[in-house]
């Protein structure tokens, strides 16, 4: 992260190619619009431009992301754990099972970010008191992002690739968890439910090419029901496809091949919260 003589944060290439993106406009091809303003530009970390871009394309809505996520400066770890503690520390009064997980944001970082996953009061005390002893002069804010984790109802994160050559699509869903959990699959020592299903440009359906129910889950949750909820997300990813599309082919003008995005279902209700592909991934 570098600034300039006035104290302002440099722009990078990557932040330069996302304010020159141009999305062509359906009603005409020599009719373009910009999803970034200068102030979106100027003012926000990448990350942050990344649920922007969602927004403005039409995927999800900023206002859904920004109830779950909470945005404190790099230096007010006070502010942050005080939230923390109030959000875990009291899951009868909130009703569910809730996981935080707290991100170290860089200035022109978009991917591969520090993350702590915080369950209880615990994980409090130990995440923050190594934060406390740790260098944060090269990040600009902390996130703290909720998530339900209760094994109750149809409650599972999800991850959809839009991948490049013979498969279309893979999709990957874990049961009572956030789809950050999906970075850390191990079969068959995996904790939680899991499923990858596959639709080739030559299927209509996705197919399932891997279950993985854990003993602690075979009452609960059968083959049937996985193949149903399954089914519940397709139709629900369904209503957002074209948008992704949109947003898949304009990444793809800046040399991404593989979008993924990711997902979280609550109570039935399909939310996207986040994108990754390799422009971003690779920094600036």
């Amino acid at each position: 992260m570098k600034k300039d003589l006035h104290g302002l944060f440099v722009r990078s290439d990557l932040r330069l190619r996302l304010a020159a993106m141009r999305v062509e406009s359906p009603f005409g091809s020599h009719v373009a619009w910009t999803p970034f303003s200068d102030a979106d530009i100027q003012r926000e970390p990448i990350k942050w431009l990344k649920y922007i871009l969602l927004d403005r394309m039409g995927v999800e809505s900023l206002k859904k992301v920004t109830a779950q996520i909470r945005r404190f400066r790099a230096d007010d770890l006070a502010s942050a754990r005080e939230w923390t503690t109030e959000r875990l520390g009291n899951p009868v009064a909130n009703g569910s099972h809730l996981m935080v997980v707290l991100k170290l944001i860089a200035w022109d970082k978009g991917a591969q970010l520090s993350n702590y996953r915080m369950y209880n009061l615990d994980d409090v005390q130990r995440t923050f008191s190594k934060l406390a002893q740790t260098d944060l002069a090269t990040f600009v804010q902390i996130w703290c992002c909720e998530s339900d984790v209760s094994d109750r109802g149809l409650n599972l994160g999800g991850r959809l690739t839009f991948a490049y050559g013979q498969t279309e699509h893979l999709l990957e869903l874990v049961w009572f968890a956030s789809p950050r959990l999906l970075e850390s699959v191990r079969i068959p020592e995996f904790l939680n439910p899991y499923c990858r299903a596959v639709k080739k440009t030559t299927q209509v359906e996705f197919e399932i090419i891997e279950a993985h129910i854990p003993p602690a889950f075979a009452k609960s949750l059968t083959r049937q029901l996985m193949h149903a909820d399954l089914s519940h997300v397709v139709e629900r990813l369904g209503w957002r496809m074209p948008a992704m599309r949109r947003l898949v082919m304009l990444l793809r003008q800046e040399g991404a091949r593989e979008v993924c995005f990711c997902f979280k279902v609550t109570e039935g209700i399909l939310s996207v919260i986040d994108w990754d592909s390799a422009i971003e991934s690779a920094g600036s």
